[in-house]
Formats: structure tokens, C-alpha cells, sequence
């Protein structure tokens, strides 16, 4: 079982696009958003886990393997 996924992203507001928009077909709400960081999970409507978190990398350096997630 999986408590989140955890996607590193270099463009940050693009992906946040289209997350948004893909995920409001699925029925899949938003639950936190910090532009500051940036980070923005999403989970099934009902709540719970597994949260899908997309986020820049904390170091500003582009996204890969374990920079980012």
C-alpha cells in the first residue's frame, strides 16, 4: 500500500496545469497547495491516502532521480 507518490517537476506551474486538469476528470480534489515551497497534492474525493504530491526540487537544481521526490 502506498501512503503517496511523490513526482519531482522542473517546470512547476505547467505541470500544475495540467495535474489540475486531469485530475478533475478523475474526481481526484486537490487537498494542500503551498506556492511558497511549491508543492500540491491531490487524492480521491473520499479522502484518505494515497496523496499524488508534485513539488520543485528543494535545492532549485533541475529535477531527478532523488532530487525532488
Amino acid at each position: 500500500m502506498f501512503s503517496h507518490v511523490f513526482v519531482g517537476v522542473t517546470d512547476f506551474e505547467r505541470a500544475l496545469r495540467f495535474y489540475d486538469r486531469l485530475f478533475s476528470v478523475l474526481d481526484i480534489k486537490r487537498r494542500f497547495y503551498d506556492a511558497d515551497v511549491p508543492w500540491v497534492g491531490w487524492c480521491a474525493a473520499a479522502g484518505g491516502r494515497p496523496y499524488f504530491v508534485i513539488s520543485k526540487p528543494f535545492n532549485g537544481q533541475p529535477h531527478d532521480v532523488g532530487n525532488g521526490q
